[in-house]
């Protein structure tokens, strides 16, 4: 797909229609993102494309995990990660980025928000965020109350299934 223009685009579209899958946008970027988007290089901009729905997909580089990576001050970076210092804060050490969106190419400081490691993978759709969800176990008990036993390495048993393996022995 084309570009569509950088972050730094004038506030009247240029003529033509829009690429097909983009949309053009007369000022693609909230109001308090503006002041910091000047310390952001030319060469960064160039690389992101605005999508319809509102992610700055990065078209550069992407490491193994699918993350943006650019170099700035001699370190390869994450690019939501990069954007997000450059124009908001420094991240907390403790900290991790959370894609809101859930794409990993969006450096969009609007899409992102701060949180712990913990929080982070519990938003997301690995295992452990889809086995913590879980409220019954696989026949159907509540894994809540006096028929849960939690180990102290986190991990979660159903008593009634215990007694019935129990049982069957």
């Amino acid at each position: 797909m084309t570009t569509t223009g950088n972050l730094r685009a004038p506030r009247q579209s240029p003529p033509g229609p829009a690429p097909p899958g983009r949309q053009r946008l007369k000022m693609p970027i909230r109001k308090h993102w503006r002041n910091g988007l000047a310390k952001v290089p030319d060469s960064f901009l160039k690389r992101v494309n605005i999508h319809p729905d509102g992610c700055w997909e990065w078209t550069g580089a992407t490491d193994t995990s699918g993350y943006g990576r650019y170099r700035y001050g001699g370190r390869h970076e994450p690019t939501h990660r990069l954007l997000w210092k450059l124009t908001v804060a420094d991240v907390a050490g403790d900290l991790e980025l959370d894609h809101l969106c859930r794409n990993r190419v969006c450096c969009n400081p609007d899409h992102l928000e701060p949180v712990s490691r913990r929080e982070n993978t519990l938003r997301g759709e690995g295992p452990t965020a889809v086995l913590a969800r879980k409220t019954h176990c696989k026949r159907g008990h509540p894994l809540s109350g006096a028929n849960l036993y939690t180990y102290p390495n986190g991990k979660r048993l159903c008593r009634e299934c215990e007694r019935m393996r129990k049982r069957a022995r």
